[in-house]
C-alpha cells in the first residue's frame, strides 16, 4: 500500500501493526511523503487510525472495491461494512499508474526503501529515470535538481 505522510514539518510517524489475536505484527515507520508500506503489514495496522489525532495527515493511495466476502488474508476490522458488503482499499502499484501522477508521487518521496522498491518494480523508463533522480537527489543534496 502506498500511504502519503503530510503533516507539514513533520518527522517519522511510528505505527504498530498488530494481528487478529491483537498480537504485535510489525512496526510502520513512516517518513514525510509517499511509503510503500506491504499490504498485510498496512492492513494490521489502519485500525489504529480510528483513534489517531494525526489520521488526517495520512492519505492511503489506493483503489477501493465492494465485495461480498473478504479475501482470506484481509483483516475484518480494515474494512468498512456497507449495506451487508464490504469495501475495501485495494494497493496501486507505481508501475500501474499514469506517468504523470508517478512522477508527482516520486518527487514527494524521501523514503529511500520505497525508492528502491519503486525502482526494482519500474517498467517505464521514464519513471525509472524519475526514481534515479530522485535517488541522487537525496544521497547528493547540494546537487541542483
Amino acid at each position: 500500500m502506498i500511504v502519503n505522510w503530510k503533516k507539514p514539518n513533520a518527522g517519522l510517524k511510528y505505527m504498530v501493526a498488530q494481528s487478529s489475536e491483537n498480537a504485535s505484527a510489525g512496526r510502520i515507520v513512516l517518513r514525510p511523503g509517499y511509503n510503500d508500506v506491504p499490504d498485510a503489514l498496512w492492513n494490521a495496522a489502519k485500525h489504529n487510525l480510528k483513534n489517531d489525532p494525526e489520521k488526517e495527515w495520512i492519505e492511503e493511495v489506493s483503489n477501493q472495491e465492494v465485495v461480498d466476502k473478504l479475501p482470506k488474508d484481509f483483516p475484518e476490522r480494515a474494512a468498512i461494512k456497507k449495506e451487508g458488503k464490504f469495501v475495501i482499499e485495494k494497493s496501486v502499484s507505481i508501475k500501474d499508474m499514469d506517468s504523470k501522477d508517478a512522477v508527482k508521487m516520486i518527487k514527494e518521496t524521501i523514503n529511500t526503501e520505497t525508492l528502491e522498491r519503486w525502482l526494482e518494480n519500474a517498467e517505464k523508463d521514464e519513471i525509472r529515470v524519475e526514481i534515479k533522480n530522485q535517488l541522487d537527489f537525496i544521497k547528493n543534496p547540494k546537487k541542483e535538481k
